[in-house]
């Protein structure tokens, strides 16, 4: 509205430390449960058999649309340019989560979206004059180095397999998540603040 206050969004009250401590704490906790997937994983599916894969991708599948409908829920997103956009990223994420056999690997959409995101914040909050698109690289960068500690770990596990490939996989969905983050912040905020040449 004219004239009205522009508010930060509510992550940005939260002191800097805590962002970054929830950060590592999210990778720590995904590194950690690298080597407890297969033990999880593998006797449920192969107790259960294909109704386990079906009800493991419909939870992903789940929380995909949620999220859709949190970016379409905001007044602001609501223009054509940003409903193909929000649509764009809903096919990749469907298609993927089609296409895909191993479903373990089909819950990185959400867990390497999460980490753009939370990496994206991070990086705001700590360095708040980088321009936009700095701003964008830098939160992809984090995010691939994220991607490449987690294959190095698989490689050095016995029960997992590293594959560098994986790494861009990761980094795709790092890049969904990085979209959503900024269809999901407040628009004008985002303008005032971060549309600075980069």
């Amino acid at each position: 509205m004219e004239g009205s206050e522009i508010r930060p969004p509510p992550d940005s009250r939260r002191p800097f430390p805590a962002r970054w401590s929830t950060l590592v704490l999210y990778v720590a906790l995904i590194l950690a449960t690298l080597p407890l997937m297969p033990v999880l994983w593998v006797p449920i599916r192969d107790g259960i058999g294909s109704p386990a894969t079906l009800t493991l991708s419909t939870i992903i599948a789940m929380g995909g649309v949620w999220v859709l409908v949190k970016v379409l829920a905001i007044r602001e997103n609501r223009t054509p340019v940003r409903g193909l956009v929000a649509g764009g990223c809903a096919l990749i994420f469907g298609f993927f989560l089609w296409k895909l056999e191993n479903p373990v690997e089909k819950v990185h959409f959400l867990e390497y979206g999460f980490v753009s995101y939370l990496a994206f914040l991070c990086i705001r909050s700590t360095w708040e004059n980088l321009g936009i698109w700095v701003l964008r690289a830098s939160t992809l960068g984090l995010t691939a180095v994220v991607g490449l500690i987690d294959e190095g770990v698989q490689y050095l596990l016995p029960n997992r397999f590293g594959d560098i490939r994986d790494v861009g996989f990761n980094l795709l969905a790092g890049l969904l998540g990085l979209v959503v983050t900024e269809l999901l912040m407040d628009i004008r905020y985002r303008e005032k603040h971060l549309e600075r040449p980069g």
